[in-house]
This record gives C-alpha cells, sequence and structure tokens, in this order.
C-alpha cells in the first residue's frame, strides 16, 4: 500500500512539472547569426539616401563580423526596398512576418513615419538612423529609436546660429537682419519648418518670406525670385541634395545677392560642391558631426573612426558623406553595445537592453554618446537619443569644415561673400 501511494505521489509530481514545463514559455536562446531588416529606399528618387545610409550600416557589420560577430554569431543581412511610403508599410510588413525581430532603417521621414507603424504593431525593434521628423518619437512607440537628434533640435540650431552667429558676421543684429525661409514640402521640410518659425519669433526675428517647393521639380526660378524680392540677409533651407543643387545653380544665373544660405542636408551632399565649384564657398548646412576634429574624440573612438573610413574610401574611393557616417554610428550602437546585451534575438530583450544603454558622449565616431528618453516634464520623446548633437559645417577652401560646435570643431566660421 505504502508502495503504490509513494508511485501515485511520484506519478502527480511528475504529471505537474511535465505540466509546468508545457506551460512555461519557450526562452529565446542565442542566436547562431543575427539577422537584421535593412530598410531603405535602395532605388528611385530617395536612393541616394538610402544607399548611403545602408553602405555605413553594412560597414559597421563588416568591422563586427570580421571581429567574431556578436557573441560568436555572424550579422546576416535581409534587405527591403522601400521608395515610397506604401512601399515601406509593405515591406515592414514582409520583414516582420519573415521573423525579423529589428530593422534598421530608413533616413527617409515618409518612410521612417510608415514603417514605424506597421513595426510597432508586429513588436518588431525599428531603429532609425537619420530621419529627423518630430513625431517620430513622439507618439509613444515602445519599439522605435531614433540615434540621430529630432526635428526640433536640427530647426533650433538653424535659427540660433543663424541669429547669434551668421548675423553679427554680416553686420547684422536680431531687430536689423531679414531673414527668409524656404523648405521643401514633404514630411521632412513641413516638420524642420514649422519649428524653425516658432523658434525665429520667440528670438523676435523679421521672417520676410516662408516658401515651400517640391524636392522633385525641375525649375526653381520662381522660388528664387521670390526669395530675390525678398530682400533677405541669410536664407534658411531644409532641402534634398537634387534641389539643393538646382537652386543654387539658378540663384546663379538670376543673381540671388545673399550667399549666406544656411540649409540641410543637400548643401552638405559631395556633389553640392561638385556641381557648384567655387560658388558653393561660404555655404553653410546644419550637419552631423562627421567632420569634427578627430583629436577631440577619445582614443578608442578615434580608432573606430579611422577604420569606417579606411572601409569606405576602400569601396568607393572618396570619403563618407554624413548620410553614411549615420548609418554607421546607428549600427554601431546597436551591433556593439545593444545585441550583445540583450543575449538573443528577441525584440523585448532588445527594447530593453536599448533602454538601459548609458554611452557617454565621444563613444561615436560623430562625437554623440547615447541614451534613450522617456518621456517627462517638458519632454514628450520615447526611444529618442538624448546625447546625439547638432553641428554646423561650412564650405572652405573646397572642404566641409565644422564650425559648431566649438568643443567638437575643426575651424571657425567664414563671412560668407
Amino acid at each position: 500500500m505504502a508502495t503504490c501511494r509513494r508511485e501515485f505521489i511520484a506519478l502527480v509530481a511528475g504529471a505537474a512539472v511535465a505540466s509546468a514545463i508545457a506551460a512555461a514559455p519557450a526562452r529565446a536562446e542565442a542566436p547562431k547569426e543575427w539577422k537584421v531588416g535593412a530598410l531603405f529606399a535602395f532605388s528611385g528618387p530617395l536612393a541616394f539616401l538610402g544607399q548611403e545610409t545602408f553602405r555605413g550600416a553594412e560597414i559597421a557589420s563588416r568591422i563586427i563580423n570580421e571581429a567574431g560577430g556578436i557573441n560568436g554569431a555572424k550579422i546576416v543581412w535581409e534587405k527591403a526596398d522601400a521608395g515610397s511610403p506604401a512601399q515601406a508599410r509593405s515591406e515592414a510588413e514582409r520583414l516582420a512576418n519573415a521573423g525579423i525581430k529589428v530593422v534598421i532603417g530608413t533616413n527617409a521621414s515618409g518612410l521612417a513615419m510608415a514603417a514605424s507603424q506597421v513595426l510597432e504593431q508586429q513588436k518588431v525593434v525599428f531603429w532609425e538612423p537619420g530621419s529627423a521628423v518630430e513625431e517620430l518619437t513622439t507618439r509613444g512607440y515602445k519599439y522605435t529609436f531614433r540615434t540621430v537628434p529630432p526635428g526640433s533640435d536640427w530647426a533650433h540650431t538653424l535659427a540660433d546660429y543663424a541669429v547669434d552667429k551668421v548675423a553679427p558676421s554680416l553686420g547684422k543684429t536680431k531687430d536689423t537682419v531679414r531673414i527668409a525661409i524656404k523648405y521643401e514640402d514633404g514630411a521632412f521640410g513641413n516638420s524642420i519648418s514649422k519649428a524653425l518659425v516658432e523658434r525665429l519669433k520667440s528670438k523676435g526675428v523679421n521672417v520676410v518670406a516662408t516658401e515651400s517647393y517640391s524636392a522633385r521639380a525641375t525649375d526653381l526660378s520662381s522660388l528664387v525670385l521670390k526669395l530675390k524680392d525678398a530682400k533677405a540677409d541669410i536664407i534658411l533651407s531644409t532641402d534634398y541634395p537634387n534641389d539643393a543643387i538646382l537652386f543654387a545653380r539658378q540663384s546663379k544665373e538670376l543673381g540671388l545677392p545673399t550667399k549666406a544660405i544656411l540649409g540641410w542636408a543637400g548643401i552638405a551632399f559631395p556633389k553640392f560642391r561638385q556641381d557648384l565649384g567655387d560658388y558653393a564657398e561660404g555655404m553653410m548646412s546644419i550637419n552631423m558631426l562627421m567632420d569634427l576634429d578627430p583629436a577631440k574624440l577619445p582614443p578608442e573612438t578615434r580608432a573606430v573612426r579611422e577604420k569606417f573610413r579606411e572601409h569606405y574610401k576602400k569601396d568607393t574611393g572618396r570619403e563618407p558623406p554624413a548620410f553614411t557616417a549615420v548609418g554607421f554610428d546607428a549600427a554601431w550602437a546597436l551591433f556593439k553595445y545593444v545585441l550583445p546585451k540583450a543575449g538573443k534575438n528577441d525584440a523585448d530583450a532588445i527594447r530593453e537592453a536599448a533602454m538601459s544603454l548609458d554611452l557617454p558622449e565621444g563613444s561615436l565616431t560623430m562625437g554623440w554618446g547615447v541614451k534613450f528618453s522617456t518621456p517627462g516634464g517638458d519632454n514628450k520623446h520615447l526611444g529618442q537619443n538624448t546625447r546625439a548633437v547638432v553641428g554646423v559645417t561650412q564650405w572652405q577652401d573646397g572642404k566641409l569644415v565644422l564650425v559648431w560646435p566649438e568643443r567638437f570643431a575643426s575651424g571657425t566660421l567664414r563671412t560668407p561673400k
């Protein structure tokens, strides 16, 4: 009888253990490879952004893989071509259905807004390296992270530098300077222009014109003439490379008086200087800090920066533009610090590792640190890198020179002529 009872108890205990094991959620194991989605415009009008940003991310993965991968597992890319918001949504859905747990993309505001909505619903981490649209990180999305500054930071730097630095160099004060604004009429331009107007008004500056246009326009002569009539001392511009080049070329042809143009992001693109030649001299752009003085970085970060630039130059024969640098730094933060800490290819583990990240300024090749925000007080952002800094560059002697912030600057402002 006692033996039967012992056997019964053992049977019940065994069944309970088996039931508990069956009921317990399966634990994700360390992956044999890290499959990462790459959602960019690889073709179409925005391909110059997508291709260059991914090139930077791919170089980061190459360096990590050459060193043995992430916890011994190699990074493998699953590429997705998204040339429009509709394509961004469908490709984000495809990546999620394929089991991808983290997606890097898109460095284009319209694409980022569309893709992040789908990936949030699917509980997939969206890692944005370049889009500035303010709303990306103000919607309370748990799985969206942005490593670059939000639109308001760019707009405030654009306005502040124009008023506090450029205007005095022209012999103007905030009360006498005449500032005009032009912006491309997509999500990117509209987001920046709104914050820009508000910032200038708060500083009591006379905004003499605010003009929008299509970044796909083939003729901007009417815009040039409107700004010419406005008699602006400084023009603030939110643009892409092709429209920035077209506007500058037609400004030269139509005799637009001012060369005190402070833009973003087209003016900083290498092709702008190649196409405009010496006419580009003195023009400025808010920008990433890739043209900083490398001596102001910690030695270990400086070594990573050199390795990145060596890879890029070997691949292309030229120096990397800002679009490539943001792709590299965003991917480096993810591959070097976040995924190793997560330890498994699980969106919640990756999110937890990202939110716990606390890298000081100087940890990334553009001088940034990484600390993601949670809403509180006046801050409405979730998943926004609070240690990303906006810079100002100027074309000087055929090269982009970082003139702001001073702690990273490689040169000083020259008065535009």
